[in-house]
């Protein structure tokens, strides 16, 4: 290969480096007790905003502190663990999500 070669390649690959990269805004949970997380981290959540744990268990965020922030789990509480991760999905639970999940369809 030549020396031309070889460095159009390398500009490719550098051109194309951050193109598959993404990002996701995380915290930790720090407590479970009773259906409710307290996390820390994820400093950007907004109020009623779905959040996902590492095993797939989505959450609402219905507390947000100064350094902390309540979570409402959504499905089995003793899936949840102390030190796990919980990422921003950016989706605000709505009043036609809440109807789904209390199970009415109008």
């Amino acid at each position: 290969m030549k020396a031309s070669e070889v460095i159009g390649v390398l500009k490719d690959r550098i051109t194309n480096l951050g193109q598959d990269i993404e990002v996701h805004e995380i915290g930790q949970v720090i407590k479970v007790y009773d259906g409710v997380v307290v996390a820390y981290g994820l400093d950007a959540v907004q109020f009623n905003e779905i959040v996902q744990f590492e095993n797939g268990v989505q959450g609402i965020v219905f507390n947000i502190e100064e350094d902390s922030i309540g979570i409402v789990i959504l499905g089995h509480a003793n899936t949840v663990n102390e030190g796990e991760i919980v990422k921003r999905t950016k989706k605000v639970f709505s009043s036609t999500d809440r109807q789904g999940v209390i199970g009415k369809s109008g």
